[in-house]
């Protein structure tokens, strides 16, 4: 296996501890001595592994907010400066270009030696599982990048703005340079549509892909890029496979383990978080006033997500694991595919017997039982209105709200203007800013060669 570490340290100068995979493929191996893999088994552990979302796609977000004292106090100058969108400062890292390239390197070396390792005692089916399973975990992660790195998807000129750099292979070889988001947008889909021909539905662990998995990630994918009628039929491919929604009534907001949301559940179709922020803890962040009062007192949401805080306000507490402080939920769920849905029946004029449909089949799983009366839409643009803010208070703190400013803004309707206030100072993100697309980490620029998003 040190071919493979050694390939890893040069694939954009990256740091060796980012590539904990390798190590845990090494420790998973029965023969700790074979350098390579050899079989498919082997290839497979490589997957198990799982893959990583966004942190910064969270942290740049207005879900939330920082009081000053605790900004101050967050661990890591690139996420106090990523607090307020890298505006004053060209030289912060970013841990998540780090690992997300690190995870894509790993699915790489899963697809570059697919074909020829030794099946070993598995069929040959399952070496095609696991090689649709690298080819998904592979347009999760370059979407995870395009949606911090990339710039926003524009049908008018994403055959010229920049993308990401797309890395296909393991081989440190290749060269590299910056697709147009495009390009990248194109890989993610490519990826997505092999994969999803070959996909089993019935995989054991929430944190492999199946055919589901791929369909919702083609949903995102699409909607990212306001091509509403592919979302919608991707969702409704989705649905069609699991559509079934937990009931918050028989949640108990007081449980600390498993947190008020199990780890295990039926929504769940993709399970994956980021890795850990500071800055994004109960010690820190605090839920955006206006998004919290948003909730009415029969929607469960309201004491299932938060908690109040000791520093005024209220915390996030909607996440999957034990350490909710560390590890949040960015996979894919069946929550936001009936918001998809419903999002897209809404842009389509299929308001009250499709698009509201979808938002009620949602919502009366989340209020109080016997309580919920079910929504109406005078028109499309209500229920697109409706069905856009009960998107931003179901979704909360996934790393999904990021890439919605990132779409809505281009619309004059739903474009907002972001503020962060530190000690007096109001920072201010306006809809379109170059700031919407974080700065690449400064060794990339300088060892890979590739442009810098603009400023």
């Amino acid at each position: 296996m040190k071919n493979i570490k050694y390939l890893n340290l040069l694939v954009f100068g990256l740091p060796l501890f980012c590539f904990t995979s390798c190590k845990k493929y090494l420790d998973a191996k029965p023969n700790i001595s074979l350098e390579i893999p050899n079989t498919v088994a082997d290839l497979q552990a490589i997957l198990n592994y799982g893959v990583h979302g966004s942190t910064t796609a969270q942290i740049g977000s207005d879900d939330y907010y920082t009081p000053y004292p605790q900004w101050q106090s967050i661990n890591g100058t690139f996420n106090q400066d990523n607090y307020y969108w890298n505006l004053p400062n060209l030289q912060s890292s970013n841990g998540d270009w780090e690992i997300l390239y690190s995870d894509i390197f790993n699915q790489n070396v899963v697809l570059d030696n697919i074909s020829t390792v030794s099946l070993g005692n598995q069929s040959a089916d399952t070496r095609d599982q696991v090689k649709a399973q690298a080819l998904f975990n592979r347009a999760f992660l370059f979407f995870e990048v395009e949606k911090i790195f990339g710039q926003p998807y524009k049908p008018a000129t994403a055959n010229t703005d920049l993308g990401i750099c797309l890395r296909t292979t393991s081989s440190v070889t290749a060269p590299s340079s910056r697709a147009t988001v495009q390009q990248s947008y194109n890989q993610i889909i490519s990826d997505l549509r092999t994969g999803v021909a070959v996909l089993s539905q019935s995989v054991p662990a929430q944190n492999l892909a199946t055919k589901q998995a791929a369909y919702d990630l083609l949903a995102r994918v699409y909607l990212s890029m306001e091509d509403y009628k592919n979302a919608l039929t991707a969702a409704n491919s989705a649905l069609a496979i699991q559509n079934k929604l937990l009931d918050f009534n028989t949640l108990n907001p007081s449980t600390t383990y498993p947190m008020p949301t199990p780890r295990t559940n039926n929504e769940i179709v993709f399970y994956t978080n980021p890795v850990g922020a500071g800055s994004l803890t109960s010690s820190h962040a605090l839920v955006d006033t206006l998004l919290y009062a948003s909730y009415s007192d029969n929607d469960l949401r309201k004491t299932i997500y938060f908690k109040h805080s000791a520093l005024g306000g209220y915390t996030f507490n909607g996440g999957y694991e034990k350490n909710q402080e560390a590890y949040t939920f960015s996979g894919l769920a069946t929550d936001e595919l009936y918001l998809i849905k419903a999002e897209c029946e809404a842009r389509a004029g299929n308001v009250n017997n499709a698009a509201m449909n979808d938002l009620n089949a949602l919502l009366v799983t989340r209020w109080k039982a016997g309580t919920f009366v079910p929504y109406t839409a005078a028109s499309a643009t209500d229920a697109l209105n409706q069905i856009l803010l009960e998107r931003r208070k179901e979704l909360i703190w996934r790393g999904i709200r990021w890439d919605d400013l990132r779409r809505l803004n281009q619309d004059p309707n739903y474009a907002v203007t972001l503020k962060r206030n530190l000690n007096g100072i109001v920072y201010s993100l306006p809809p379109d800013d170059p700031h919407y697309a974080f700065l690449l980490p400064p060794d990339v620029i300088q060892l890979g060669g590739v442009p810098q998003n603009p400023r």
